[in-house]
């Protein structure tokens, strides 16, 4: 989770930017979901829309989601 956060703050890719093969990968997209609570505001961005419409809301199932919520 640590690089879902550094990176964006650091270089301004995201983490399935920078290693797009993994785009989809659920690691990835929980990686990106938890990160969120933790990150500078300034790295929230209108591209991540995209990113949770196609990939991370299909990629997570509700067990998942209720996981993160109480993490």
């Amino acid at each position: 989770m640590k690089l879902s956060i550094q990176l964006p703050e650091q270089t301004n890719l995201e983490l399935y930017e920078a290693a797009e093969h993994a785009r989809e990968f659920q690691p990835v997209a929980a990686a990106f979901i938890e990160s969120i609570i933790w990150r500078k505001k300034e790295t929230l961005s209108d591209k991540l829309k995209d990113y949770i419409n196609e990939v991370v809301i299909g990629n997570l199932t509700i067990t998942t989601i209720l996981s993160i919520q109480y993490f």
